[in-house]
């Protein structure tokens, strides 16, 4: 499926999310105990949006920062912290004593993001940092933890995007300290439990891009039973491989295809992980973006405004309406340059709303004609592609 962009870039790679919905005969009685089920309707769905939709765990690769050591509370200090709690006033917070009883230690050795191109040069480094392991500072301090001044120890991942978060490390204080010293600063895998981690926002590096087949699909079916609806992802052998949590993720999905076949920048950055020149961080959705585009006018509205020879005072008559009701996609990904180079990049599709544009639809027809002729009716409304922004910044 080839389209050309407002970027007049082809869309020339076959990567896909979502197909259309065909209605399905398919027998849903022996996955559900009796009840009345109706509109059955059947998509084909891609490797990632496989990954997206999956309510499993996930894992993802992430390297061993630091630790936070916990200190245990004297016996005087738990006292008086469950007498505070007693006496404080709803309005008043508690004063909390925990903070002091914290001690966080991150490593200020700096990692490389990506391994280097030459395997040898990469295992000899990484002999020569072996060696010199017993040697670190941060390694000696931890060796010299007492066990008997601490009640527990948290470990402190960074993933590549330079995002930080805790690690659950198993056993007893001994054995969480042999495990800091063995993995300080090593590339660890941790088990995350979804993709989805919060409201919009999905971790991608636990998708593998080089092992997805574009031409595999997986059958996605959604339905109404008693009234409320469900999906569920359907095996080769027709058995269910998993049941989606939130049917209203499937609005994610068709925004996310919708993106990759008008935005090439966003098309293109996936294209660059799929090569291995990139590397997927994190995908989020927002529905609250707000871009004033008053200094800064979009390609797709000078292109039309060019076209229609509209006044000033009738162009910033439109623009006023284009702050609202945005929505955004966007991926962050490390992109390796034929330099060496990593960057931080990320690349955003604003999405608009053409009920926004309700106002010039009768003093500006022809200009609305021309942006609806753009748009897509997703279960959401009806929305068009408004801008393409790719930027990065140096790690």
């Amino acid at each position: 499926m080839n389209i050309i962009t407002d970027n007049n870039k082809t869309i020339n790679n076959d990567f896909w999310v979502i197909s259309a919905s065909a209605y399905s005969d398919i027998n849903l009685e022996q996955y559900l105990n009796g009840g009345k089920i109706s509109f059955i309707k059947e998509y084909k769905i891609s490797d990632l949006a496989w990954y997206l939709l999956n309510p499993n765990s996930v894992q993802v690769k992430k390297r061993l920062v630091g630790y936070e050591a916990h200190k245990p509370q004297a016996f005087f200090y738990r006292l008086r912290s469950k007498i505070r709690k007693i006496l404080a006033s709803p309005n008043r917070g508690v004063s909390q004593d925990s903070s002091s009883l914290k001690e966080v230690r991150i490593s200020d050795k700096e990692i490389r993001p990506f391994p280097l191109n030459d395997d040898k040069l990469e295992s000899h480094i990484n002999r020569i940092y072996e060696a010199l392991r017993p040697y670190d500072s941060m390694i000696k301090e931890i060796a010299k933890l007492d066990i008997v001044k601490i009640s527990d120890l948290v470990g402190i991942c960074k993933d590549l995007g330079g995002f930080r978060s805790f690690l659950t490390i198993q056993g007893d204080c001994r054995q969480k300290i042999d495990y800091l010293i063995k993995n300080l600063n090593k590339e660890i895998t941790v088990s995350i439990p979804k993709a989805y981690i919060a409201e919009g926002l999905f971790e991608m590096s636990g998708f593998d891009f080089k092992g997805s087949d574009p031409k595999v699909s997986h059958r996605l079916v959604t339905f109404l039973h008693n009234n409320q609806p469900y999906g569920c992802v359907l095996s080769a052998y027709n058995t269910i491989s998993y049941w989606l949590e939130d049917i209203n993720m499937l609005n994610y999905i068709h925004f996310l295809h919708y993106a990759i076949k008008t935005d090439y920048k966003l098309n293109d950055s996936l294209g660059l992980c799929l090569k291995g020149q990139g590397f997927p961080l994190k995908l989020m959705f927002n529905n609250r973006l707000a871009i004033d585009y008053s200094s800064n006018i979009p390609k797709i509205y000078r292109d039309v405004f060019e076209t229609h020879h509209i006044e000033k005072s009738k162009k910033q008559f439109i623009i006023n309406y284009l702050k609202n009701s945005q929505f955004g996609i966007s991926l962050n990904y490390l992109h390796s340059s034929n330099s060496g180079e990593k960057k931080l990049v990320t690349a955003i599709s604003v999405m608009h709303n053409i009920n926004a544009l309700e106002p010039i639809k009768h003093d500006l027809p022809d200009i609305y004609s021309e942006i609806d002729k753009r748009a897509y009716a997703f279960e959401t409304g009806k929305f068009y592609l408004l801008d393409a922004i790719r930027g990065f910044s140096n790690e």
